[in-house]
């Protein structure tokens, strides 16, 4: 888990920055049993379960953080390459409460992490046959019209 990186933090439009040991105390706690619990739930999982690139602005999402699954209806944007490749990319936000955690706090509230986290995701989809290719990222975040999506609880 990489917290706070400079160049996300740049990427992502957010002032300020952590030092290293900010840095290393906030990833260790969020990996403590009391936020993320790593050592009993070591991955969180996204599972694409509905999605078609030719026709669809949205996928479903299904979406596992410390035992817990949401679905959700994320936006994405799609562009057809050649040799039938095609790049897709996706911006949207969950609020870590919807998981059932209470977002990080320490320092008398200095150092925080907010309920919503932003998530973004850029995948270049090819047919097996071809060889791997890296993407170019999509610059255009205007784009996205997402936010945060809606979300229901996994039955």
């Amino acid at each position: 888990l990489r917290v706070d990186a400079p160049e996300d933090r740049e990427r992502a439009g957010l002032a300020g920055d952590l030092d290293p040991q900010q840095r290393a105390e906030v990833r260790e706690n969020l990996l403590a049993p009391a936020q993320l619990n790593a050592s009993a739930y070591p991955a969180l999982r996204g599972e694409v379960y509905a999605f078609d690139p030719r026709t669809d602005q949205e996928a479903r999402l299904r979406l596992t953080i410390r035992g817990e699954t949401r679905n959700l209806n994320v936006p994405v944007m799609v562009e057809a390459l050649p040799e039938g490749r095609w790049r897709v990319e996706c911006r949207f936000s969950f609020l870590q409460s919807d998981f059932g955690l209470q977002p990080y706090s320490a320092a008398l509230g200095m150092i925080s992490v907010a309920d919503e986290v932003m998530v973004t995701v850029s995948l270049l989809l090819a047919p097996e046959a071809l060889p791997a290719v890296e993407p170019t990222p999509i610059t255009q975040a205007a784009r996205f019209t997402g936010g945060r999506p809606a979300v229901s609880k996994q039955e």
